[in-house]
């Protein structure tokens, strides 16, 4: 049963069209709302009833129905399907194929990238004497040996990093973020990025930016290829971190380090936040259920 309780009935002065505005109680599940600002229109023994939500102004939810006047004959008939808690179901059955689709308390919005925020990167490879550089944010983990770097296809620093095949991964602090977003902001192919960092070159031969707070140095075992983008699948080097950042065993203190996030659906940079706890801490005491 679907919990509503009904508002009030208003009939116009034509006669022509009857408004039955039901007010939602929480527990109404919003999936039995229809979605979206258009009018959800039905044929309903050969009449029509058109439904719209609208919000009131303590956000509470109306259902407006209107009836058209071949319904007249038969408000005390809806009124009894609206106290049965029938009404609303059958609503929800001329759904505009258009809408949202609802499941419980979310909205599917489709095929949407979603693992956000990520981490900032400049990824660097020598051209030769000189280096080049790029904003990423498409980067992840494989396994607990490889990371991947996601870059569009027409991207200059592709090719620079096919042929050395060795490339680095930059992280971001706010210390380089303003130059790490011009990296990403003009081409290779136009702009000689070469200067824009103060680096040095790593053991195994790829560019390091002298104030990134991290930098994995890597070399590429693979290239993962899908429409209009390359994934570069690398193995890591050497790691170098500011010795601010290592706590007292020598591991990356990401307390102090805090990289530049990236949201890609509102194209904002975050900070990481507060400490939540200590993973795998969240387990119940033994014996309790």
């Amino acid at each position: 049963m679907i919990p509503f309780s009904l508002r009030y009935l208003f009939l116009s002065p034509s006669l022509t069209v009857a408004k039955i505005i039901v007010t939602s109680i929480e527990e109404c599940p919003r999936k039995f709302f229809i979605t979206g600002s258009g009018t959800c229109h039905h044929d309903w023994k050969k009449g029509t009833f058109h439904l719209k939500r609208s919000y009131g102004r303590k956000g509470n939810i109306y259902l407006k129905i209107e009836v058209n006047c071949i319904f007249r004959k038969k408000l005390k008939d809806i009124l009894t399907l609206c106290q049965n808690r029938r009404m609303i179901m059958l609503l929800t059955q001329c759904q505009n194929k258009n809408d949202e689709r609802m499941v419980g308390m979310k909205k599917n919005i489709g095929s949407q990238l979603a693992l956000y925020p990520m981490p900032v990167t400049v990824i660097g490879a020598m051209n030769g004497e000189v280096p080049t550089w790029t904003l990423v944010a498409h980067v992840g983990i494989l396994g607990h040996d490889r990371v991947l770097v996601s870059l569009a296809e027409p991207h200059y620093i592709n090719g620079i990093i096919k042929q050395g095949r060795k490339l680095s991964i930059n992280i971001v602090d706010e210390g380089i973020l303003s130059e790490a977003d011009y990296a990403g902001s003009v081409s290779g192919t136009k702009t000689d990025k070469g200067e824009l960092f103060e680096f040095e070159v790593g053991e195994a031969g790829a560019p390091i930016i002298t104030k990134a707070p991290l930098v994995m140095e890597c070399s590429v075992e693979d290239i993962y290829q899908t429409p209009n983008f390359e994934s570069f699948i690398c193995t890591i080097d050497n790691t170098y971190v500011e010795e601010e950042h290592l706590n007292e065993e020598g591991k990356v203190n990401y307390k102090t380090l805090k990289p530049v996030l990236f949201e890609f659906p509102t194209y904002e940079y975050l900070k990481t936040g507060d400490v939540l706890g200590k993973c795998l801490s969240f387990k119940k005491d033994e014996g309790e259920e």
